[in-house]
């Protein structure tokens, strides 16, 4: 965790008010992975991305995890998930492309860590 770090606001000649803000920091998941598998079903065969990772020790407060695509440098939001969930199956996906998925770790604040990045290469 960041340390404090103190303000002071001069209201008047004679009176001052010192605050302490703390950095929030909260890390991103770790060993966060993707592959590409096929899922059978009678006549069906979809290909799927399976993405896994596993909870950093250092975080105390993580609340959700969300998992973006990124598109030609725009993050879409595909999922939000809660904080006990550690892999995610993404359907539909296009087996002749390849796709560049970020993770994050959300606190109780809504504070986002920095992104995971991976791309699965079909």
């Amino acid at each position: 965790m960041g340390g404090a770090n103190p303000v002071t606001v001069l209201m008047d000649k004679d009176k001052s008010i010192t605050a302490n803000f703390s950095e929030i920091e909260i890390q991103p998941p770790i060993n966060f992975q993707g592959q590409i598998e096929v899922n059978r079903a009678w006549i069906i065969i979809e290909y799927v991305h399976r993405l896994t990772w596993e909870a950093d020790p250092r975080n105390s407060n993580v609340e959700q995890y969300r998992i973006y695509e990124l598109q030609n440098g725009t993050q879409v939001l595909i999922a939000e998930l809660d904080s006990a969930i550690f892999e995610y199956i993404c359907r539909d996906i296009d087996k002749k492309s390849d796709y560049t998925y970020a993770i994050v770790a959300v606190d109780t604040y809504g504070n986002e860590s920095l992104p995971g990045v991976i791309t699965v290469n079909n």
